[in-house]
């Protein structure tokens, strides 16, 4: 059954003892979605933690290197960011999925609720569950939340991102980890990198048009490092 933000908060100030799921072979969005709910969930009192049935890499190690783990029987379950089953790498076999939270339109419905969003991230979604908690934005679940923003929207370049994308981002508090902008910064790197590539490769002669789209995308990157100073500041 679809439940909305709303609905989707009151349930969960009613649970205990939350297990939050992650996709198998995590990326940011599933990991800031899962850590941005743990956190928030622990800030009203909650036993809760974060799973994944593969190893978390290292570079996400900001995300919950505070978090103190605690081992507990779960009497709820919630799947982050994940559309169907066969995305969990197994986990899917040694829990009962109460309810998922996504943003992907292949979702297959497997838990008994669903709260699903056209949204670019799951964070995205996560941000107002996190407001609709009640619970206050600190540093540490931004970080989450701007991490799983940044990965799935391509640090805002892909064309899923919306208006509303952005003015989340910029209702996230100061940006201070050092492993997020590097995370983002290694992104841009890698795209810079591949187009250099091409240019060089097959001598492309490009359109006007073409210029003027590279154009816009070097100004919307300028935009997001002004973003982060203007955080740090």
């Amino acid at each position: 059954m679809k439940i909305s933000v709303k609905e989707c908060a009151d349930i969960l100030r009613k649970k205990d003892n939350i297990l939050i799921l992650t996709h198998a072979n995590p990326d940011g969005d599933t990991l800031g979605s899962g850590f941005a709910l743990c956190r928030a969930l622990m800030k009203i009192g909650k036993i809760c933690a974060v799973i994944n049935a593969d190893d978390i890499p290292k570079k996400y190690n900001y995300l919950f290197d505070d978090i103190v783990e605690i081992k507990f029987k779960p009497d709820y379950v919630v799947a982050v960011d994940v559309a169907t089953v066969k995305l969990l790498g197994g986990l899917e076999e040694q829990y009962k999925i109460d309810m998922c939270i996504d943003h992907h339109s292949t979702n297959t419905e497997y838990a008994n609720l669903l709260l699903l969003e056209d949204a670019p991230a799951a964070c995205q979604i996560m941000y107002e569950v996190v407001l609709a908690l009640g619970v206050e934005v600190d540093k540490k679940i931004a970080d989450c939340l701007y991490t799983g923003l940044t990965t799935d929207t391509g640090c805002f370049r892909y064309d899923s991102t919306t208006a509303q994308t952005y003015r989340v981002a910029a209702d996230l508090p100061e940006q201070t980890t050092a492993g997020l902008t590097e995370l983002c910064l290694k992104q841009r790197a890698r795209l810079m990198q591949g187009l250099k590539g091409l240019l060089l490769n097959r001598c492309v002669f490009m359109s006007t048009s073409v210029l003027r789209l590279l154009l816009l995308r070097r100004r919307c990157f300028s935009l997001q490092v002004l973003m982060l100073r203007k955080r740090r500041a």
